[in-house]
């Protein structure tokens, strides 16, 4: 992405959120679960880390826009951004963003969202970049081969104790 953007004049910028990304997301995972919950990390990542703090430290420089690349579209309507579903329904992640806020949606540009997953990795291939041949998401990107347990309990292990398991008529 660096060679990218050096190519096109682009300023580029690293910043490194992992503390921040542990706290808000992985953090908050553990202990959702724990309580019982179903929690959705990635849609606290888009609120917490990307569209949080991201997007202030890309307004503080003066950024026109915060490029990312989820797979939605962002269309201007009459009232101003919408978010739109993604051209490739097996990639969309619109769900994701259910809580971008309108004046966040202004900010924000979704460059994959036209494309299909096909012709992303071939662009990329053409750029030279290594993502394109990166295996496909399929899980959490912190939760390892499916085994959310085993994080919880690492993380929370008084969660990992046995208990009791009680219905509704005791």
């Amino acid at each position: 992405a660096r060679r990218v953007a050096d190519q096109l004049g682009i300023a580029h910028y690293v910043f490194d959120f992992e503390r921040r990304f542990r706290e808000a997301v992985i953090d908050d995972f553990a202990r959702s679960y724990a309580a019982g919950e179903t929690p959705i990390p990635c849609v606290r990542c888009n609120q917490r880390v990307k569209f949080g703090d991201l997007l202030s430290i890309a307004r503080e420089l003066g950024a026109q826009a915060l490029v990312t690349g989820h797979y939605a579209r962002r269309i201007v309507g009459t009232a101003g951004a919408e978010l739109h579903i993604a051209a490739d329904p097996a990639r969309d992640q619109s769900y994701f963003l259910f809580a971008t806020t309108q004046d966040e949606l202004e900010c924000l540009r979704f460059p994959l969202g036209h494309l299909m997953k096909d012709a992303v990795r071939d662009e990329a291939a053409a750029l030279g970049l290594d993502v394109a041949a990166k295996p496909d998401s399929k899980d959490i990107c912190f939760v390892h081969e499916g085994h959310y347990g085993a994080l919880v309990a690492r993380l929370r292990p008084d969660a990992a104790r046995p208990g009791e398991i009680v219905d509704r008529a005791g």
